[in-house]
């Protein structure tokens, strides 16, 4: 196993990987979708069994809970990571572990451990003491159809004065949701983690909110090793606003899409997050995803050093960097075409200033062929691509045969170009 990230940018999963030389903000792990959900309602456990049975520490030792013991009445198997488990490991800092193997005493980091457990999820991994109550857990549901809850109700942690935070398992769809409740915060920033780990800590996805402008609660980084935390403190997006969820979405299979069909990458989850699946880049270290807030995008030393940080539209775009040198493409998933009908492939592209040697199109019925360079290259290629305001490339293309077709942005350099950014993808009659 890799990197565990992936993002849901409408609904298709993009390889979108960190950028080659900088620090990687990327990840390839291909089971999961990350996406955020605000505007939901945070509800607190009704009733729910005692964690600890006591009143605890950060000291506390994890215990082991079944998940199907509580509430329901029925048994409950979750499937995290690709493995069914019936049963999970709380910790009273923040967070849940997989496996027969339980998490560390004390440990608040569950996404850097070197601990044998099969996998985490951390909502807010920092030391927490409380009395019995405020660390609770519930299975509701029936049978195929369980939700099993872990919340922490106002635990004492140092510097915030209160919070409520919840990890959510879906027995049926094999959901992972974290969700925030109230939370009051002080002058003083704690750093918690916030993210997922598998087997060994060479697997995972690490949110990271920084002093940075633009790196909020909303609009975290997806960082590139288990370092990365997540600031709180009372300043302006640096608290969770009540209700926000973060949500991973195990990822079954690649659809084929059908006509009209667009992309404007507006669902992004995390500026730097990078997926993997069937949407492709290639090479698939040199690309990454951005986003802003309020029209404001990180600053260049998380994101990268382009000039162009604000999409076309929306929220979201694509970056491609320039090492190493030679052909990339951006190659949308499958998208089932009619023979004798004509289509038109479009999308836009900015630069930084510096030329770029070719931007063009490509279709084939195998992204191998695309990524090959064996792509048939479709409308009127553009050279010495030096464009500082979005351009759009559009060409037409009729298929000869009713099939499923793939169609890319191919862009090439020999030089140093820095960034190409790209936004609105589109094919229609």
């Amino acid at each position: 196993m890799r990197k565990l990230y992936s993002l849901s940018v409408k609904s298709l999963i993009v390889t979108l990987l960190c950028c080659a030389g900088l620090t990687s903000y990327g990840q390839n792990m291909t089971t999961y979708n990350l996406s955020r959900v605000t505007n939901t309602a945070y509800t607190a456990i009704s009733g729910g069994t005692n964690v600890f049975g006591a009143a605890y520490t950060s000291a506390t030792a994890p215990v082991s809970v079944t998940f199907g013991n509580g509430g329901s009445g029925s048994a409950m198997s979750f499937t995290f990571n690709g493995t069914a488990y019936t049963s999970c490991y709380v910790s009273p800092n923040g967070y849940i572990t997989f496996g027969a193997i339980a998490p560390a005493t004390s440990a608040t980091n569950a996404i850097s451990a070197t601990t044998a457990y099969a996998g985490a999820v951390s909502a807010l991994g920092i030391a927490t003491s409380g009395a019995a109550s405020t660390c609770t857990w519930k299975t509701t549901g029936t049978t195929g159809s369980h939700v099993f809850t872990v919340q922490w109700a106002a635990p004492t942690i140092t510097s915030v004065t209160t919070s409520n935070y919840q990890i959510q398992l879906y027995e049926a769809t094999g959901v992972v949701q974290v969700q925030y409740g109230a939370f009051t915060t002080t002058a003083t920033a704690v750093t918690p983690v916030v993210g997922l780990r598998g087997a060994t800590n060479a697997t995972f996805q690490c949110l990271s909110i920084t002093a940075t402008t633009g790196i909020y609660w909303l609009t975290p980084l997806m960082y590139g090793t288990t370092a990365g935390t997540c600031r709180l403190v009372n300043t302006a997006g640096y608290t969770p606003p009540n209700g926000l969820i973060y949500k991973w979405t195990p990822i079954s299979s690649c659809a084929t899409y059908t006509v009209p069909y667009t992309e404007g990458f507006e669902t992004i989850a995390a500026h730097g997050q990078t997926t993997s699946g069937c949407y492709t880049t290639f090479p698939n270290s040199t690309a990454r995803t951005a986003l802003t807030t309020n029209g404001i995008c990180a600053a260049d030393t998380v994101i990268g050093s382009g000039t162009y940080h604000s999409p076309r539209t929306g929220n979201g775009f694509v970056r491609l960097y320039y090492s190493p040198s030679g052909d990339k493409y951006i190659v949308t998933p499958g998208i089932s075409l009619t023979a004798g009908q004509l289509y038109q492939f479009s999308f836009y592209y900015v630069t930084d200033g510096i030329a770029w040697t070719q931007v063009d199109g490509k279709v084939s019925t195998s992204v191998a062929n695309i990524t090959g360079g064996t792509g048939t290259t479709i409308g009127t290629p553009v050279t010495t691509v030096v464009n500082t305001t979005w351009s759009q490339y559009t060409a037409t293309y009729t298929a000869p045969s009713t099939g499923t077709y793939y169609f890319a942005a191919h862009v090439n350099h020999t030089t140093t170009p820095n960034y190409m950014a790209f936004d609105d993808m589109a094919v229609a009659l």
